[in-house]
Order: structure tokens, then C-alpha cells, then sequence
């Protein structure tokens, strides 16, 4: 799979969609957000006034009569409700209908509004007539006309009802009708269940809160103006939760003094409210301010947002902020989103970057594919080693480093290669081993363990002698070799103190820690599996590492012991070496990985106290002034990594300060 893009990629979106229908100047007016200029995909221009610009988005306002009805099929109706609230005379049914219609429907700018409403004529009643001298049966009977009523002034509403109280009273005052004209909406194709919201405390809720949201107990958050003529009408019918995380999100934002964000923000919501919010939104809220529209732009210019947030976090977002400089940023950033979006992994990409930072800072995105093993390590290493064994071509390792992460990504077909080549060094591994060990071992038979332990052997510059000896004797069945080696005999006569069981077989410890549950702490000892020292951890004692000599020292010699931090699975959470030294202390070296929790270092101190306690012999503290000798007893070579200077021992920081 690959991703050569040369034109957006991204979903369409309806052109000129209506987010809102404001109230203002007695007029209504539509809200819609526009795209000036084309999208263009960024490239990397050494110049930055030369790069190409984002398109811009606007809000742009047109009155509600010049929108077509094929993006309001209701405009009709609308504006004829509109029409009759500019002559209004009296609290009945027709005149609910129309004023619940436009509330339904519209949102005040705030650019107006807010007068006192004015004395109103109730609803017209029946007019009664008593007797007087002139018309003893007041006018029943006679064909003399009763005088008429007079009729009521009429009143423009409009400027009146941005106001929830003066809504309240107008409702208030149609109440008796208020039962008549839901029916009447409903016919008209409003939802009976939210216009009961209405009817539950019609003097008490703002219309349109109460049907889209259901807010019923006067409980709405303060909202700001441009929060509720802009986004709000984009929430419809979603919970007051998800309308107050909108709010927050808009304070956070501070949308109302981002002009060139708040646009494309609009843009956004309007494809998905309801999705958007769960991680989309809160993306553009973790980007750094001046960067928010454009990574709102390529949200929508991508794609990406038909996809679960969880393709692209705020952590991921840091990581390549971290790794991204100015001039390369808008490139890397499209294009990253467009391969996700394509189903490209994460880590792949970003080993791209990271290998390009490193060898080719320039290098174009443009053609990227996906592998979901990629050995960036090994390709580093490659890299470097060809530019530091190449002093006549000027960085070879900036074009192999790139070319190999491209081609990982279009070749599916190179990652078998891959295995096939560390395969074929496996045969041949064995078939130096299976030759130098005088031993039958097939390859059905190769136990991982000892696979493990013939590469530390090729791979060792010393004590490969001694140790090919002692796994000739472990595959023969003699699991004491080290024990009764006359060379470890004639160590333990010199340290008779030592209690030699519970040396080589060690203590075990346990406890559960936060974050990590239970771990157990005890000497390894299966020696294949302590050999894995440095394996584990990834540093130089391992294998491919510079000092695998040492790990094989550390098997042979019977004064030295690995000590493994496993949790409940069994799995390998950190090591420690320790030694006896000539004058019987217990040394302690270093905790691997150097990462490893302050917590789980704690405890392998501790370990060292309880072991050497065990033992009958002190812990060594480090000092300037007090050396130790740690000797050698079957191998010819060891790396003392000097031991581990524990911040947490405080005897240990005494004694180092009085020592100083």
C-alpha cells in the first residue's frame, strides 16, 4: 500500500451549509462558512514567503430570503412566521404558532434586543352588552348594530423577544393556547416528545432550549453571544453535556477573539457534532495557538475525522511537535494525516521523521507506504556506519536511510527478505557452533535459549574458549560444570565463610507496587538465562552489543550472580549484577534499564540489604578511598562497571561524604 498524493484527498463537504439562522434588525439572516482559495498540498520551501497558503474561511451572513430552499425546505414557512410577528395585536393561537415557530428555529445576535416589552391587548373575548334606557334588551332583538370593539394597535414583536423574560411573558400570556399550537406543530413535523419539554413549564424555559436540548429547570449554562448564535445551532438535539463541553471547549479556545479559527472550527463541528467532540475537538485545544487553524484546515482537508479519534491522540500530536521543525511542519503534518488515513502505522512514520531529521532534515513525504516492523535501529546503525566508513561520498548514509524506510513501506516483499537474511546467519551460526562444539544439534532441535547463546559466542571477542567448554558440558547433562571446575574450587577454599548454597541459589522477594502490581526479585539461575543480561535490557552486555565478552564472563565466574525483577506474568521488568568480593562484601552494580521506576530500584536496594544480610556480609558502600577486588575465576575478561551509587541509601551518601 502506498499514498503518492497529488491533489487533496479529502471528504467533500456540502457547499454553503447553513450553521445558524439569526435574529437581527428585524431581519433574519443565514450563517455559513465559506473556503476562499484552493487547498494546496504543502511542500517544503527553504523560503518561507514562498510557501504556499492555507485557505482561508469566513462566516458570511445573507438574508434568509435570498437562501435557496434546497438548504431550507422550511424557508417558506419561516419567513411567513416572521412576517406576521412585525404586526402583532393579540395573544392568540395564530400568534403563538408563528412566535414558537421563529424561537424554534432562530437565535438572537445580541446585536439588538433586550427592550422592555410593551403593554399588550389580551386576547379578544366575547363582548357583552347590558341593558340600558336607550336599549332596555342591550341590543338583543333590534337591528341596531352593538358599537364595535376597539382593535388593538398593532405591535412589531421582533425587537422584543431576544430576551428569555420577555419570551416567558409572551408565552405566559398564550398559554391557554399553548396546548393547540404543539398540536399543530407536530403536524407541521416537529418532534411531540421535546415540545412537551415546552409544555411542562412554558413561563419558566427559553423555547428552543427546551426542545433541542431538553433544559426544562432554567439550569442553562451562561452562554455567551457568539457561543449561542454560532455553535449552538450546531448541537441540536445533543445532551446539555455535550453543550457544556462545547462551552468549555470555547472558553478554552477563546474562540471569540480567534477570528481565523472560529471559522474553520464551525466548519468542523457542522460535519459531525457529536463526534467530533469526543477527541477531535480536544486536538485543536492541545495545539499551540498559532498552529490551531491550520490543524483544523487539515483535519478537514484530509479527511481524517470520519476516523476514530484514537488514530491520532494529543500525545502523538506532542511526539511530532517535538520532532518537526518550522520549515518542514505543514508538509510532514498533511502528509501524515493523509497516510493515516490510509491505514499507515503510526511508528512507521514516525521512524521517517526521526531518520530524516537525522540524515536528510528536507527529505519529501510524498510517497509513503506502510510496514508495521520496521527496524529502525538497524537502519540507524547502518546509516551512520556508512558515513563513517565512507570518508570519500559525502553522506551515503542520507540517501540509504530514506531509501530504506521507503521501500520498506512500498515492499512488502523486503521485510521477508529481512527475515531471510537473519535466517540464513542463524544456519550459519549453527553450523559454526554444531563444528566447534563436536555436537549433533539440528535445527529442530535448537531450543531459543541456546540459539541465543551461540550468537553471544560468534559475537564475543573474549571468553569464548570457556564458555563453548561449559556449553558442550550443559548439553551433555552436566549442569554442575562451573560448581566443581577446579578454578571454582579452588576460589571457594578461599572465602570458607561463604554460605554456598544460599549464594548460588539466592533469596526471592516479593511486593506489589503501584502502577506495576506484583514483583518478585530472585538470582536467576538457569545460566542461559542469565547470559540474557544485557539481551533484556538492551544495553552493551547484549547481544550485538560491544561487551557481550562480559555477560559471558559473568556466567562462567562462580563469584558473580544476575538478579531478575519478573512481574506476575513472568515477564522481565529490570536486572541487576552483584559479585562477592576478595574480601567477602557483597558489590552491587548498576539496575538496567537506566529508565527503569524509582520505586523498582528501591526495591532491588533492599534486595541487596536482605541478600547480604542472608549472606553474613556487609554491603559495599562506594568510596573514593575504599577499593575492592572483584577477580576473575573461568573467564579471561570482565567489564567492572563500577558499582551502583545509590541515591536512595543514605549510610551510603554519608559514608561517600566523609570519604570526600
Amino acid at each position: 500500500m502506498s499514498c503518492t498524493l497529488t491533489a487533496p484527498i479529502r471528504r467533500e463537504m456540502a457547499m454553503d451549509r447553513i450553521i445558524s439562522i439569526i435574529r437581527e434588525n428585524s431581519q433574519l439572516y443565514a450563517l455559513k462558512v465559506r473556503q476562499t482559495g484552493d487547498f494546496a498540498i504543502p511542500v517544503i520551501v527553504e523560503d518561507s514567503e514562498k510557501a504556499p497558503s492555507l485557505p482561508e474561511y469566513y462566516i458570511v451572513k445573507t438574508p434568509l430570503e435570498e437562501i435557496p430552499e434546497s438548504l431550507l425546505p422550511h424557508k417558506k414557512r419561516l419567513l411567513a412566521s416572521w412576517a406576521e410577528l412585525s404586526h402583532y395585536q393579540a395573544s392568540d393561537s395564530e400568534a403563538l404558532r408563528h412566535l414558537l415557530t421563529v424561537l424554534l428555529e432562530t437565535r438572537a445576535s445580541f446585536s439588538e434586543g433586550g427592550m422592555p416589552l410593551p403593554d399588550l391587548v389580551p386576547t379578544a373575548q366575547e363582548q357583552t352588552f347590558r341593558a340600558t334606557a336607550a336599549h332596555p334588551r342591550a341590543y338583543k332583538g333590534t337591528k341596531t348594530r352593538p358599537p364595535k370593539l376597539r382593535q388593538p394597535e398593532p405591535v412589531d414583536l421582533r425587537p422584543y423577544m431576544d430576551t428569555a423574560h420577555n419570551q416567558n411573558r409572551l408565552i405566559g400570556d398564550s398559554s391557554t393556547h399553548l396546548q393547540k399550537v404543539l398540536e399543530l406543530l407536530c403536524q407541521e413535523g416537529y418532534d411531540r416528545e421535546r415540545l412537551n419539554f415546552i409544555l411542562s413549564a412554558p413561563v419558566r424555559v427559553e423555547p428552543y432550549l427546551a426542545y433541542h436540548h431538553g433544559i426544562t429547570d432554567g439550569a442553562a449554562p451562561e452562554m455567551p453571544a457568539l457561543f449561542s448564535s454560532h455553535l449552538l445551532p450546531l448541537l441540536k438535539a445533543l445532551s446539555i453535556e455535550v453543550v457544556k463541553t462545547y462551552l468549555s471547549l470555547f472558553h478554552g479556545l477563546a474562540l471569540h477573539e480567534m477570528p481565523d479559527v472560529l471559522p474553520v472550527f464551525l466548519a468542523l463541528v457542522s460535519l459531525e457534532p457529536g463526534k467530533f467532540i469526543s477527541g477531535w475537538a480536544k486536538l485543536i485545544a492541545a495545539q499551540t495557538m498559532e498552529r490551531q487553524a491550520e490543524l483544523a484546515c487539515y483535519l478537514i482537508e484530509s479527511g481524517i475525522t470520519e476516523h476514530s479519534p484514537e488514530i491520532f491522540t494529543a500525545s502523538d500530536l506532542a511526539r511530532f511537535n517535538s520532532m518537526t521543525s518550522e520549515d518542514v511542519y505543514s508538509h510532514r503534518l498533511y502528509y501524515l494525516f493523509s497516510a493515516l488515513l490510509e491505514g499507515s502505522s503510526k511508528e512507521y512514520l514516525f521512524s521517517g521523521f526521526h531518520l530524516a531529521n537525522s540524515f536528510n532534515p528536507h527529505f519529501r513525504f510524498s510517497d509513503i507506504g506502510d510496514c508495521r516492523d520496521f527496524p529502525l535501529e538497524q537502519v540507524e546503525e547502518l546509516a551512520l556506519y556508512l558515513d563513517s566508513d565512507n570518508p570519500d561520498i559525502i553522506c551515503p548514509g542520507r540517501y540509504y536511510s530514506m531509501s530504506i524506510w521507503e521501500s520498506c513501506g512500498r515492499l512488502k516483499g523486503l521485510q521477508m527478505m529481512r527475515v531471510k537474511i537473519l535466517q540464513t546467519k542463524l544456519d550459519l551460526l549453527e553450523h559454526i557452533a554444531r563444528k566447534n562444539l563436536a555436537a549433533g544439534i539440528s535445527v529442530d532441535s535448537l531450543a531459543p535459549d541456546l540459539e541465543h547463546a551461540l550468537q553471544m559466542i560468534n559475537t564475543s571477542n573474549d571468553n569464548r574458549r570457556a564458555f563453548r567448554r561449559f556449553l558442550k558440558a550443559l548439553l551433555e547433562g552436566n549442569d554442575k560444570y562451573i560448581l566443581t571446575h577446579p578454578l571454582t574450587l579452588r576460589w571457594i577454599s578461599k572465602h570458607p565463610a561463604l554460605n554456598i548454597e544460599l549464594w548460588s541459589n539466592g533469596i526471592c522477594i516479593s511486593e506489589r507496587l503501584e502502577d506495576m502490581g506484583s514483583v518478585t526479585l530472585s538470582v536467576e539461575r538457569d545460566p542461559l538465562e542469565a547470559l540474557k543480561l544485557g539481551t533484556h535490557v538492551g544495553s552493551c552486555l547484549g547481544l550485538g552489543g560491544g561487551l557481550t565478552y562480559s555477560a559471558l564472563a559473568v556466567v562462567l565466574d562462580f563469584n558473580k550472580q544476575v538478579i531478575y525483577a519478573r512481574d506476575d506474568r513472568g515477564r522481565m521488568l529490570a536486572r541487576q549484577l552483584v559479585a562477592i568480593s576478595e574480601d567477602d562484601r557483597l558489590v552491587c552494580f548498576e539496575v538496567y534499564p537506566l529508565s527503569a521506576y524509582r520505586r523498582l530500584k528501591q526495591l532491588f536496594r533492599e534486595y541487596d540489604r536482605r541478600f547480604a544480610e542472608a549472606l553474613g556480609i556487609p554491603l559495599y558502600i562506594d568510596s573514593i578511598e575504599d577499593e575492592y577486588s572483584i577477580v576473575r575465576i573461568l573467564s579471561e575478561r570482565w567489564w567492572d562497571d563500577r558499582p551502583w551509587q545509590d541515591e536512595w541509601d543514605e549510610s551510603a551518601e554519608k559514608a561517600r561524604n566523609e570519604a570526600q
